[in-house]
């Protein structure tokens, strides 16, 4: 079986995403995740394990449900929120 994510060079599929089930090549597998670099792009960039249902609306972060504070029809990160609370005093990206 080839690799779904290989556009030019059609590797051979070593593994199987454990999100979205695509059998990728190893160039395309985070094995320490057990997903596909597809799906990486679609984790929540606080704790990198569940998928993204939004935005936040400050720094632009894809974030989780568990991880952001609905305001309004927008959502705030944790850390972003911290940093408004005055919890955090240097830069989270």
């Amino acid at each position: 079986m080839k690799c779904e994510l290989c556009i030019v060079d059609e590797k051979k599929a070593e593994n199987r995403c454990v999100i979205c089930g695509r059998y990728v090549c190893n160039e395309h597998f985070i094995p320490s995740l057990g997903i596909c670099k597809a799906c990486e792009l679609t984790l929540c960039h606080i704790c990198k394990r569940r998928l993204a249902v939004a935005v936040c609306a400050v720094c632009g972060r894809p974030i989780c449900e568990r991880d952001s504070v609905r305001r309004g029809l927008v959502r705030i990160c944790a850390l972003c929120l911290q940093q408004q609370r005055g919890e955090l005093s240097v830069d989270p990206l």
